[in-house]
């Protein structure tokens, strides 16, 4: 009986030392590696601007009192030198130059010219203001700011920008969808088409300064 008891002992001790054996903490390591890719930069460009088509007026309307126009659409006739305009009433920054820099697109009317005139200061219409009222922006990448229904563009105005917070990144695409031309009363108004140039600006930067 004791010899037998001894044969069992033994055997289960070494059944608990071997596991044990095997699981000691110096026999894990770890190593660190790196992946890695490039990401080429593009380019900040203007892609398109609207033509802006506002709603006719009878000259007895122009003569008598002030007037506010709403955009009827994007078909106009070109006035010579500013033909970069489209129908679809679309405003489209694109900025692939992966700086997260910002942008300035700023907008100015020049002076409205009567009927194929294209070098009177159309004195015979007061303009007070050129404003848009609705416009919806995206982007595929990060959106830029909101589009500007504030001010108006008779003298220039920053119509859309993007900067560190909102940096507009990928295509920003702007939908013109309610602008508001306005009028002073015009005594000396004449019946026929009057047309004037919108002047766009891309500069780099949130304020314009190319910085």
């Amino acid at each position: 009986m004791k010899k037998s008891t001894w044969i069992l002992f033994a055997a289960a001790v070494g059944l608990v030392a071997v596991p044990a054996s095997l699981t000691r903490a110096d026999d894990t390591q770890t190593k660190t590696s790196t992946a890695q890719f490039g990401a080429s930069a593009g380019t900040l460009t203007l892609d398109k601007v609207p033509d802006m088509h506002f709603a006719d007026v009878a000259v007895g309307d122009l003569v008598s009192k002030a007037n506010d126009l709403a955009l009827q659409g994007g078909s106009v006739t070109d006035l010579p030198g500013a033909t970069d305009g489209d129908a679809d009433l679309t405003v489209q920054v694109t900025d692939n130059r992966g700086t997260n820099a910002g942008w300035t697109l700023t907008a100015q009317t020049g002076q409205f010219v009567f009927g194929t005139d294209t070098t009177s200061t159309a004195t015979d219409l007061n303009v007070s203001a050129l404003k848009f009222n609705t416009v919806s922006n995206s982007s595929s990448g990060a959106e830029a700011n909101p589009f500007n229904v504030a001010d108006s563009i008779t003298t220039g105005a920053t119509v859309w920008s993007a900067d560190t917070t909102h940096v507009g990144s990928g295509v920003n695409t702007a939908e013109v969808s309610a602008a508001t031309l306005s009028l002073a009363k015009s005594p000396q108004a004449k019946a026929g088409t009057y047309r004037a140039p919108i002047t766009w600006t891309l500069t780099t930067g949130p304020d314009g300064s190319g910085n």
